[in-house]
């Protein structure tokens, strides 16, 4: 009975571990901070009035900001890409 209850938890495990590096590298990818930075990035471009400006403006550099953080902190990433980001943020937000 342990042999079959082994063998039935060992698939889980694997699974488990699967999808903790799947997400690891998704994480290392920063592709949920891009995919943000660059839809607030969009709505900056294509933002009426003041008001809606302002707003888009905050998003904007709330998701640059993360998008820094999340790539200063990923292996995958050169400082010169987080430079690169980290210029982007300085222009639209003021540095």
């Amino acid at each position: 009975m342990k042999r079959i209850l082994s063998l039935l938890i060992l698939p889980l495990l694997l699974c488990v571990a699967c999808e903790d590096a799947e997400n690891e590298a998704e994480n290392q990818l920063c592709t949920s901070e891009i995919e943000a930075m660059n839809a607030a990035s969009e709505a900056l471009e294509n933002a009426e009035g003041v008001a809606e400006i302002a707003a888009a403006i905050i998003t904007a550099c709330e998701s640059i900001d993360a998008t820094i953080q999340c790539m200063s902190e990923s292996s995958l990433f050169t400082q010169e890409d987080v430079d690169e980001v980290q210029a982007r943020y300085d222009e639209i937000c003021g540095g």
